[in-house]
Formats: C-alpha cells, structure tokens, sequence
C-alpha cells in the first residue's frame, strides 16, 4: 500500500498490515472492500472495509501507524467490524453510545518491559446529543417490559404515541427522540436511563 508524496510515492503498509490483508485475500476474497479518505480533528485517515472478513483497517496518515477500528455488538458482546462506510456527523452509533477502546503498542526498551506508574487521560465526553437519548437498561425480559409499559398507560403516565416510541426503543432502534417523554420517575420505573446519567 502506498500514498502518493509530491511526484513521488512512498510505502505506507508495514509487514503486519500486508499480511493482514493477505490472509483477507486468501480467505474471504477481497472484491467486496471498501476504502474511503477522511479527516477527523485535523488528522488525515484511510480506512479500508472488508465485510467479508468482518474486519476494519485504517492509517493514520498524519502519525504515521495502523489502526483496527472496531464496532462493539452490544448484544452478542463481540467487536466486529467498524460500521461506518462514509463519514456523517452522527454521533451514535445507530442509536447506542459509540464505545471506544485505545490499546497502545507494546513498547520496550533494549529488550526489557518497560512501567509506568501514572496515566493521565484528559477527554471530552457526552458532546454532540442535545437532549441525550433515553436507552432501556435491559433489566428485564420483553414480556415484563410490555406489561409493565401497559401498566403504565393503563394509570395514564404514558401516552399511547409514547408507548409506541419506547417499544420501539427497548426493541432495539433506541434513537428515537419524543417530544414530550413520560416523567423521569416513570422512565426510570420502566427501565429507561438518560444517556451518560446512571440508571
């Protein structure tokens, strides 16, 4: 793999990624990639899909490495491939939080491992959903939900438009903003917790 540099072009695929898409190749055949060129806070990437093989690569053009962008399947607990072929302004992930995990490589020095005894992360988090979404917290099965919910209209807390909509939510589409929620004590009672608050 290679990015063109003036007139000239350089290599940008280490040994890893080369036999990475190599083994892509042999196994699940490579006619279905997709490749796109994006920037994100002013760094330059190329993220490269391969649905076949369920697996993301991308290059951080701007440091100079490799990444393994992943997508978290939030009901079967797997990383699969990241989800994205093209670059919106969304900022969820078809209605659930984006999970994100930083791995550094491993690093040594002379051979030897090497410690640290403090990390200090500093990041923006919860930015982009205004209001925030109400996601079920998954406290109980679907029957409990519905008779729950029926209870609940059944008393007059929630409306028949509204009880269609948190359906809809515990079923999994859970981006689905209502005008008017039911009162935050009935949502927490049905299971319900605003994103980025604990339940």
């Amino acid at each position: 793999m290679f990015r063109g540099v003036g007139y000239n072009f350089e290599r940008v695929a280490n040994h890893a990624i080369e036999e990475k898409i190599r083994l892509i190749e042999a196994y699940c055949g490579s006619s279905d990639a997709i490749g796109m060129a994006c920037q994100i806070n002013r760094q330059e990437f190329y993220r490269l899909m391969f649905p076949a093989a369920n697996t993301t690569i991308e290059y951080n053009a701007t440091v100079g490495e490799w990444l393994e962008p992943f997508h978290w399947d939030w009901r079967d607990g797997v990383y699969e491939r990241h989800r994205a072929n093209c670059m919106p302004e969304i900022y969820h992930d078809f209605g659930y939080p984006i999970r994100w995990e930083r791995r550094t490589p491993h690093i040594v020095e002379k051979g030897g491992r090497i410690s640290y005894p403090r990390l200090e992360v500093a990041m923006e988090t919860g930015v982009g959903l205004d209001p925030a979404p109400w996601l079920h917290t998954y406290d109980r099965t679907r029957t409990q939900f519905v008779a729950d919910l029926n209870n609940r209209m059944s008393a007059g807390n929630v409306s028949v438009a509204q009880s269609a909509t948190l359906q809809e939510i515990f079923d999994g589409d859970p981006y689905r903003p209502l005008t008017t929620y039911p009162n935050p004590n009935v949502m927490q009672a049905l299971g319900f917790s605003e994103w980025g608050r604990d339940p």
